[in-house]
């Protein structure tokens, strides 16, 4: 910040006076003139907070001061440091949300053993390596650019090609249909002129016999004009009989040249008629590969702090509401990468939704499916309790593409970083078994949970399994092992069903009884009952998050609403 910076005192700013400020108090977050800061060093309640000059808080950068070091919630200043939440405490805090915590630490202790220059250090190589790791994506980008200009190319040269060949084919066809009707307009011609011929010549003989005819007199010899008359008699006979014969020769009987098309070739081009472009052009997105990127230092339980801090701020803002039509009783729902829905009924009925709730088609599986979950934009799995089995399905061409066969009834099914996590276990059984498998269906891990609920409705991250609890009213947290983190309960909620997580790792759980949404973050400390002032939501069963759109979907259990709401912060 530059040195002509002017930081006027705070105590004559109330007083609507103007004086510059010579100290900065920490503690209260404001400058002071020489003499409220005398006023201050004497006052019981400002002896022991921290000052420095004015000139030293300059020199300190912007985003540094604008760090409280007050507690937002109480409003208290913050002295103790939780090392179970990573989290900067004040009193309230201490008495109110870390009491079963161990290992508090006051602030000041922390500061002394911390040392910020390691801090900075780790931090300038996280920096360092997101900046690598950008690189790669904007190489990754360039590359992805020139595949696709090739993939361009290669698609005008494959239509093009088609053409050549339609059109190649399409020519031997034609030349070999030209080449027939040569010939057999070649042996026609032949034949007709033959046939001409002897019309003629029989003809001409018959102009001759006329011309013989003619000259016959009665007045002749009548022995031998008798004999002549009777030759001439006889030669017309046999021309008569000849013109018979001719009549029904087939040169002489009208005829057409015609051609029957081969049936497939009229099928061909039936079809091709109908055909409106040569293909459908789509955009096939592929789950990249983040081996590549490396690792940070910093851990992810802090970065999860930081947001679930932003809980206290977060709302709901109504988008849209319709129903989903044809409907009976919702199963589960998942939210595709386009905004979509794939909703899953009771009897086991899978279909897909456009982002409004408009039906689009039915994915003509056999099997009664229980729970869905999605693996990429265009592949989904589903649970089938009856079957206990996990069905792979590609959703575009509604093909099952792979099978997981298990040992007992599976409901509950989630997915996260390539592995799958799956509730098994009979309607009867007092302990219910959490699964967790990989792709191939080799188990990981198993954990043993005893409820009176069935577990319809579970997600997990890579070290946590969370699920709701229907008739305890409580959402639950478990590590791989089984053991319990945490359980959430409050007066709000009642009859917890469908869950999900946002970007942050934050839970979002719609309450079927209360008709309600309850956030809480991951690690159970923070939680928020969300209301909308201008909608009422009954009855909710499902419930999945965008993360691209950092929209939270809820439906009702007979499909009479699917309301979409955007999480804001205040």
């Amino acid at each position: 910040m530059a040195s002509s910076e002017v930081v006027q005192c705070g105590q004559c700013s109330s007083k609507a006076k103007s004086k510059k400020a010579d100290i900065w108090c920490d503690n209260c977050e404001k400058g002071l003139c020489a003499s409220c800061s005398m006023n201050h060093r004497k006052s019981k309640l400002t002896l022991h907070h921290k000052t420095v000059t004015i000139e030293t808080y300059i020199k300190i950068p912007k985003f540094i001061r604008s760090t409280s070091t007050e507690c937002f919630k109480h409003r208290q200043l913050l002295i103790s440091y939780c090392p179970n939440h990573l989290r900067p405490c004040c009193k309230e805090c201490i008495s109110s949300d870390h009491t079963k915590c161990t290992g508090i630490e006051s602030l000041k202790n922390i500061l002394e053993k911390t040392n910020v220059g390691d801090i900075k250090q780790a931090l300038e190589k996280d920096s360092k390596t997101i900046l690598c790791s950008f690189d790669k994506i904007s190489d990754k980008i360039l590359d992805n650019m020139k595949k696709r200009d090739n993939q361009y190319k290669i698609i005008k040269e494959s239509a093009k090609q088609i053409r050549k060949e339609v059109n190649a084919q399409i020519d031997r066809l034609e030349t070999r249909l030209f080449k027939e009707v040569d010939i057999l307009m070649d042996r026609e011609n032949v034949k007709t002129i033959d046939f001409k011929n002897q019309v003629h010549e029989e003809k001409h003989r018959v102009e001759e016999i006329v011309k013989q005819l003619q000259m016959v007199e009665t007045h002749h010899a009548k022995m031998q004009t008798f004999l002549a008359v009777h030759e001439i008699e006889q030669q017309l006979h046999q021309y008569q009989l000849s013109v018979q014969d001719k009549a029904k020769h087939d040169t002489y009987i009208e005829f057409e040249i015609s051609v029957k098309y081969d049936k497939m070739l009229e099928q061909i081009l039936s079809s091709f008629r109908l055909l409106e472009s040569f293909g459908n052009i789509s955009v096939c997105k592929q789950e990249s590969s983040n081996t590549d990127m490396a690792t940070f230092e910093t851990k992810e339980a802090q970065a999860q702090t930081r947001e679930q801090t932003l809980i206290h701020k977060m709302s709901l803002k109504l988008e849209s509401k319709s129903s989903i039509k044809g409907i009976k009783t919702v199963s589960d729902m998942i939210c595709l990468i386009d905004g979509r829905f794939v909703v899953v009924e009771e009897n086991g009925r899978i279909s897909l939704h456009s982002a409004d709730g408009k039906f689009q088609k039915y994915i003509s599986v056999t099997g009664k499916a229980f729970s869905v979950e999605r693996i990429d934009h265009d592949t989904i799995i589903t649970s089938y309790p009856d079957e206990k089995a996990i069905k792979f399905i590609k959703i575009s061409s509604e093909t099952v593409t792979k099978v997981i066969t298990l040992d007992k009834p599976c409901r509950g099914i989630s997915y996260c970083n390539d592995t799958i996590v799956v509730a098994l276990s009979h309607n009867d059984d007092e302990y219910k078994e959490i699964r967790k498998i990989n792709l191939k269906g080799n188990t990981l891990s198993s954990m043993y949970i005893q409820s009176e609920s069935n577990l319809y409705y579970l997600t997990h991250s890579n070290d946590r399994v969370f699920f709701s609890d229907y008739i305890d009213d409580a959402v639950r947290c478990i590590d791989m092992s089984g053991n319990p983190i945490w359980e959430f309960k409050c007066d709000e909620m009642n009859g917890p069903c469908g869950l999900c997580k946002d970007n942050y790792g934050n839970i979002f759980v719609v309450a079927f009884v209360s008709g309600n949404i309850v956030v809480m973050s991951v690690d159970g400390e923070q939680s928020k009952v969300m209301f909308t002032d201008n909608d009422i939501i009954s009855e909710p069963q499902c419930i999945c998050f965008n993360n691209k759109d950092r929209v939270v979907s809820i439906c009702h259990f007979k499909g009479e609403y699917l309301a979409n709401y955007k999480v804001l912060f205040k």
